[in-house]
């Protein structure tokens, strides 16, 4: 068996140890699936003795499961020794600034390249913690930090160790209150991160002070990433930014600067959809529902179980 999905079954701690000998002579599993699932820090003891058998895992989702800062530091302990072990989904697992301290093994994931710990409550004391943890994770190429509560403060301390992340081609802070002062903060990322490709800053109240200051530097910089400004950045701030289409982060692609400049403009509508409050009424509530047309407009995933 090479893939195992138990998502949504609300198994719990006791379930969990009747699996656990058997996951253990699961030896050609690569995928596993336990999201939505009551595991907690017991629970994630529980796995944790066997995972270490699982030597062709590759993937491992556990969004979800109320691991909590304990159970998450049980589980990261022993993943140092799935050698093959490439993403990891901890999205919402109650992780907290605590938890996010106790993170250090995956420093020794070496082949990691797909880290979510989004909805996790990390906050920007959390952040600096992480920090020290992210500086290993040499391979890693996606990392999702929304909804975390990060701040201006969180952002500063998170700067430095993404431009040694060399790999880093997708980072998303959406949502996490940084403000014009933690976009700036932020805003040598870009630049220093050559492999980024796609930066998301939605839903992160910089409004036209912050945007002004991100394009400028952007510009600057010459930046070919692609940005997803946050809502209500100001027109004129981005339109600085079309002076330097986006090579890597727009669909499609194109043989002229002329037609990068049309492809910027006419598909999806990414900026007037981005930065333009009265021309999309999606942007009143960027926390509704019914935002997920925005989100295919700019091409971001709008799966309900968040898989890459």
């Amino acid at each position: 068996m090479v893939r195992l999905n138990l998502s949504w079954n609300k198994i719990d701690q006791e379930g969990l140890g009747r699996l656990a000998g058997v996951l253990g002579e699961c030896k050609t599993l690569a995928h596993l699936d336990l999201s939505k699932n009551a595991i907690g820090a017991e629970g994630a003891g529980r796995l944790a003795g066997v995972l270490g058998e699982c030597k062709a895992l590759a993937h491992l989702n556990l969004r979800w499961s109320q691991l909590g800062a304990e159970g998450a530091e049980r589980l990261v302990g022993v993943l140092r020794e799935c050698k093959r072990l490439t993403h990891l989904n901890l999205r919402g697992s109650e992780i907290g600034a605590e938890g996010a301290g106790r993170l250090e093994g995956l420093g020794e994931c070496k082949a990691l390249v797909h880290l979510d710990l989004s909805d996790n409550g990390i906050g920007a004391e959390g952040a600096g913690r992480l920090a020290g943890v992210l500086g290993g994770c040499t391979a890693l190429a996606h990392l999702d930090l929304s909804e975390n509560g990060i701040g201006m403060e969180g952002a500063g301390r998170l700067a430095g160790v993404f431009v040694k992340c060399k790999a880093l081609a997708h980072l998303d802070l959406s949502r996490n209150e940084l403000g014009a002062a933690g976009v700036e903060r932020l805003a040598g990322v870009p630049g220093e991160c050559k492999a980024l490709a796609r930066f998301d800053l939605r839903v992160n109240d910089i409004g036209d002070e912050g945007a002004g200051r991100l394009a400028g530097l952007l510009e600057a910089r010459q930046v070919r990433a692609g940005i997803v400004f946050p809502v209500g950045s100001g027109r004129a701030a981005a339109s600085r930014c079309r002076a330097t289409p986006s090579r890597t982060g727009l669909q499609g692609s194109s043989t002229s600067e002329k037609s990068e400049n049309e492809a910027a403009e006419s598909q999806t509508g990414m900026w007037s959809a981005v930065t333009s409050q009265k021309h999309s009424p999606l942007e009143t509530n960027p926390n509704s529902h019914s935002s997920g047309f925005h989100h295919r407009q700019l091409g971001l995933s709008t799966d309900e179980d968040g898989s890459s």
